[in-house]
């Protein structure tokens, strides 16, 4: 691939590509700002489609994690970090917690956000730092370890998840936030009205 820069414009009005590698982002405040990243923009399949139009507007399902997600598509969180006490709404704790049958087909429509944990504390992380907008397509249990996989939709930049905080369900409450701690949670939070807030464009379930 040639190394000048092209111009190409994808599926948010207010982003556009350059080259292969970086993205350039309009600021509704009137600046812009270059992002530069190292993974490809996922390309919309009609199971993607299909997934989105099947999320919840309810919940959503936040995944911190110190692993690498920008390699493989796949996530393993051990038992005590998923779906524990205080990290899932409690009217969903006895059954997702263990994650039966139900669950586990619930938790398929959950739109979800994942992400490494903040390299700062005090909900701060670096600029440059990207969370995914994703839907799971599996989730598998094997003794202590839960696997799951998930296809990127959407990449954003994670400081925004501190920055709307309240918006996303995030607690900030301390220096360790849920952005510092590798968990599996699931916020009760229409998460639309959340990137909405948060000014950030991304496909979501028709009206």
């Amino acid at each position: 691939m040639s190394n000048e820069l092209q111009k190409v414009s994808i599926v948010q009005p207010s982003v556009v590509q350059n080259a292969e590698r970086s993205v350039y982002i309009e600021n509704r405040d009137g600046g812009t700002v270059n992002l530069n990243y190292n993974y490809p923009q996922a390309s919309v399949t009609g199971e993607m489609l299909m997934a989105i139009q099947s999320f919840s507007k309810d919940y959503y399902q936040l995944i911190v994690t110190g692993h690498d997600i920008f390699t493989n598509n796949s996530i393993v969180v051990t038992i005590d970090r998923a779906l524990t006490e205080g990290t899932v709404p409690p009217e969903l704790l006895r059954t997702h917690s263990v994650l039966t049958d139900d669950a586990i087909e619930r938790m398929l429509t959950l739109p979800a956000i994942i992400c490494n944990e903040n390299t700062q504390y005090n909900g701060s992380t670096d600029p440059n730092q990207k969370a995914i907008y994703a839907y799971v397509k599996k989730i598998k249990k094997c003794g202590k370890e839960i696997k799951i996989y998930f296809q990127p939709i959407n990449f954003f930049v994670q400081h925004t998840l501190n920055e709307y905080a309240i918006d996303f369900g995030i607690n900030t409450d301390c220096a360790l936030t849920d952005l510092n701690k590798s968990r599996w949670y699931i916020k009760k939070v229409n998460l639309f009205e959340a990137f909405r807030d948060a000014h950030i464009d991304v496909p979501g379930p028709l009206q």
